[in-house]
């Protein structure tokens, strides 16, 4: 576990210290932040309604509900983990990016798990989309995940894991979607 843990800190100092430039320095606090996003969800919302028509309205709570799941599934994690954050840890060098090192605890990321929760149930749901364009969210949550270490608010292993959550919950969410609306709409 030592061995994991050290490799875990180095890969976070590459990415953080080393893997660097000024383009990322501008485009990664920008990425990680929830705000830039909105007008996503928004296209997100109208191009549910225009595949799903009326079952968008279900879409769309399931929608939320995964990402509250995710949320508070990430919270356990980090209040039964207790990792501290490599902002707040003074005995390893480190850039923060963002304009505060949050106070609760690292792993798993929230932001990872949430992004790749979304990813996961627009994936799973939305059929009447493209792959090719369903898929396009995972590469959003990668962006996403990958910020959150660049700008040194989480190590590679919180933002993993949580991809590997979030993931998972997708996917249970999107199989409880499709099994409640088959009980809905009846033929």
């Amino acid at each position: 576990m030592n061995q994991l843990i050290e490799w875990d800190k180095r890969l976070f100092g590459l990415i953080n210290r080393e893997w660097t430039n000024s383009f990322f320095d501008w485009l990664f606090p920008i990425a990680r932040n929830q705000s830039t996003w909105y007008p996503l969800y928004g296209i997100l919302l109208i191009i549910s309604i225009y595949l799903l028509r009326k079952r968008a309205i279900w879409w769309a709570l399931f929608y939320i509900i995964t990402v509250a799941a995710s949320d508070q599934t990430g919270m356990l994690f980090k209040n039964f983990f207790g990792r501290v954050r490599p902002c707040r840890q003074s005995v390893m060098p480190f850039r923060l990016l963002v304009e505060y090192c949050p106070s609760s605890f690292s792993f798993i990321s929230n932001h990872a798990s949430n992004h790749f929760a979304m990813a996961s149930f627009i994936f799973f749901s939305l059929t009447g989309m493209a792959t090719i364009y369903r898929s396009l969210f995972f590469l959003w949550a990668i962006l996403v995940c990958y910020a959150q270490i660049y700008v040194g608010v989480h190590y590679p292993a919180d933002v993993f894991a949580g991809a590997m959550v979030g993931f998972l919950l997708g996917w249970l969410f999107s199989k409880a979607y499709f099994f409640i609306l088959a009980r809905i709409y009846k033929k």
